[in-house]
């Protein structure tokens, strides 16, 4: 194996171990409710991730086209993300403005 292979296996397990742990908080944020709103989204976004083998695997079998659903789920994914970073956003301003009046 060469140290191109080997770091590309890198390139691609950080993504993977990140998603996991969006699932797992995801999981913890329906029971916790951490989140000001939307306590399901990080999950969402997460399993969003377990479409990208089959559209890696789809690619292949279809010769480079991949059917419009996997498509769909990557950016739903994508939307999921954005709305996510958005609430997380939002909620740190508003800690900082409490902070500030404390």
């Amino acid at each position: 194996e060469g140290t191109g292979e080997i770091l590309w296996g890198f390139f691609l397990f950080g993504p993977i171990v990140q998603q996991f742990a969006l699932i797992i908080f995801g999981i913890d944020a329906l029971r916790k409710k951490p989140l000001p709103r939307w306590h399901g989204l990080p999950l969402l976004a997460g399993i969003g991730f377990l479409f990208l083998p089959l559209v890696f695997t789809a690619s292949y079998t279809y010769g480079g086209n991949f059917p419009w659903y996997l498509f769909a789920g990557i950016v739903l994914q994508i939307v999921f993300i954005s709305a996510l970073g958005f609430i997380l956003q939002g909620d740190a301003e508003v800690e900082a403005k409490e902070m500030a009046a404390a």
